[in-house]
This record gives C-alpha cells, structure tokens and sequence, in this order.
C-alpha cells in the first residue's frame, strides 16, 4: 500500500505539474499550491506511519485492514504515554546505534588507510574517511529501519495483551520478566496516588 501510495501521489503531481507552473505565477494560486503539497505531504506521512502499526494489527487480529486500523488507532491513544516514551527512548538508542556504527568503521577504515602504502595527502584521506562515513550512515539507516519495525511490533503485541488478557483468568503472552516489570511500575504508581 506504501508504494501504491507514493506512486499515486506523484501521479497527481506529475498531472498537476503543468498547471502548477502557471498558477505559481499569481502569488494567491501559489500559496494554494504549496499549502495543497504540504497537505498531501502530511497525509502520506500519517498513512506511513499507521500503515506499520494496522498490519501489525491485522497479523494479531485477522481483521480487514480499516477494521484493524480502528483497532491499532485505539490501542495507540489509550496508551499515548507508553507510546510517546517507547518512541523518545527507541529513537535515543537508533541514534546512538547509528552513531557508534559509523563511527566504528570511521576508525577501522582509517587505520586501513593509515597502514596502506599510496602515496597519501590529507586530502585522500578525509575523503575515503568522509564516504566511508556517509556510506555506513546509509547501510546502518537501513538496518536500524528493521529495528524500528520490531520495536513497533513488539510495543503493539504488548499493549494488546494487556489489554485483552487481565493475568487471571487469561494469562498473559508476555515474558515473566517484562510482567514483573510492568508490575513494578503499577506498584509505583499506585503508591505514588495513594500519597496524594
């Protein structure tokens, strides 16, 4: 669907292109146009994003995908907290992932350069530096993307199974180490209320 997406969103573009060229000489018509492309531009964001999440939840659910999309949309407000935080910390340790991969073959790369017989100058060095660091920035992008989904994916399973098991009669899917942990939080938060 991300893909039919894209290419009906740069279909629209590619027709309107025309047209747009000549309202972009009228200042009002211009404004319009570029208001219209940034809404667009929102809407395939948002689809993006829920896309993951409602296939996550047809795979849990075997529902329709706008059935599960109401379900995964539902999931994710009762829980915007977890969500907002999951999110913060994920993307802390992504970048710090991505940081400490190039970094390391920034190093491996330059004590190949260092230990190889060329004739060397500052320059040939900083450049071979520079792409090895771009080019891993990228490979890691990728890898870490697949991270990002399995972080989603596995966030999703857990609030369903909160939320449709109560560990009484329906025992929870979850490890015993991710129940005692949320357990401990419950803990502390209910302590926390019964103090005020």
């Amino acid at each position: 669907i991300r893909d039919s997406i894209n290419a009906e969103y740069m279909g629209v573009l590619s027709r309107l292109e025309e047209p747009m060229q000549r309202w972009q000489q009228n200042r009002t018509l211009g404004s319009l146009t570029c208001i219209i492309d940034c809404c667009l531009a929102c809407c395939i964001r948002i689809l993006k994003f829920a896309n993951k999440n409602i296939y996550v939840m047809t795979c849990i659910e075997g529902k329709s995908f706008c059935g599960a999309g109401a379900d995964a949309l539902r999931l994710l407000t009762t829980n915007v907290v977890r969500v907002g935080v999951l999110n913060a910390i994920a993307d802390a340790v992504i970048f710090v992932l991505k940081l400490l991969m190039v970094a390391s073959n920034v190093v491996i790369a330059w004590l190949l350069v260092e230990h190889v017989e060329f004739t060397k100058t500052d320059s040939n060095v900083v450049v071979v530096l520079v792409f090895v660091a771009i080019a891993t920035y990228f490979v890691a992008a990728i890898f870490v993307n697949a991270l990002d989904g399995a972080i989603d994916t596995l966030f999703l399973s857990f609030c369903y199974d909160t939320e449709v098991n109560n560990g009484q009669e329906r025992q929870y899917y979850m490890t015993t180490e991710l129940q005692e942990l949320v357990n401990c939080r419950n803990r502390l938060i209910d302590s926390k209320y019964q103090q005020y």
